[in-house]
């Protein structure tokens, strides 16, 4: 059984149940939205599974856009909720710890498994081969490079995980952006608002419906100085050519372009100039 809370109702609704009930289970969203639920202690004593101290191998995948569960393979080891488990780059789930059921029974493993989920079996995943910057702030524009040639559903930033005691201590966030794509070159625009995108690292998958590609470790810091294309914390005589390229469609870098937008409307144009001047004049 589980709950979805709603922030902007501020309630709670339950969910379906999946074929075992069970608490304490080891909890991990994918990008593609649904949610493993590994393991845990099942709330029929005894199981009607095999189990050791009511600790089980049973793997679910909870699905909410229908409100459903799918039965997935067990794990190969029964851990209690003292295990580690973490969404990894590649789109697997791995798993180490919490084979010392209830400090008990079992041995005390450091092996590590991993569940590939359905979506690395469905077809060809997209590649990122090149990313503009790995350390973009709130409000940028980035861009991607795709390949092969695929147009994309869109993009998916996971919040990386601290995951023990089925707590996760790190950013436990996961943003659906949308793109623009010419060709092979894909624009996609960082969230500006702190409370949707904390500061921190992510994992970035490029989507084709519900298959990730390879992830691209980025940090999001805060906002720069508008302007600044050369980093140097101002506004100066460096970054005037950077800016009048931009103006003059010289430059179309979706970074440089976010850069430009000076007075922060979401275009760089000609009413970005008269803010540019006031920063570059400013003492």
């Amino acid at each position: 059984m589980g709950e979805i809370y709603d922030p902007t109702l501020g309630s709670w609704s339950l969910t379906s149940n999946p074929g075992l009930v069970r608490f304490q289970t080891e909890v991990t969203q994918l990008p593609d939205g649904r949610v493993l639920s590994a393991g845990g202690e099942a709330q029929v004593n005894p199981p009607p599974v095999p189990n050791v101290l009511g600790i089980v191998k049973w793997t679910d995948l909870f699905d909410p856009s229908d409100n459903s569960w799918r039965r997935m393979a067990d794990m190969n080891w029964f851990r209690e909720y003292h295990a580690v488990t973490v969404l990894v780059s590649d789109g697997r789930v791995v798993m180490t710890g919490g084979t010392r059921i209830k400090f008990q029974f079992g041995p005390t493993s450091a092996d590590i498994e991993a569940f590939s989920p359905p979506y690395l079996f469905r077809g060809v995943r997209p590649q990122i081969t090149n990313i503009s910057t790995s350390t973009p702030w709130r409000g940028q524009t980035i861009s991607l490079s795709i390949a092969p040639n695929t147009l994309l559903t869109g993009v998916v930033l996971m919040g990386f995980e601290t995951h023990t005691h089925w707590v996760n201590g790190g950013v436990p966030r996961r943003l659906v952006l949308s793109v623009t794509q010419s060709g092979q070159t894909v624009c996609v625009t960082m969230p500006a608002n702190p409370n949707i995108l904390p500061l921190g690292y992510y994992m970035l998958f490029a989507m084709v419906d519900d298959i990730p590609s390879m992830a691209q470790i980025i940090r999001i810091n805060d906002v720069p100085t508008p302007g600044d294309f050369d980093a140097s914390g101002q506004v100066d005589l460096p970054d005037i050519g950077p800016f009048v390229n931009v103006l003059l469609g010289l430059d179309s870098a979706c970074e440089r372009v976010s850069m430009a937008d000076v007075n922060m409307d979401g275009a760089a144009n000609g009413i970005d100039v008269q803010p540019f001047v006031a920063a570059l004049l400013a003492p």
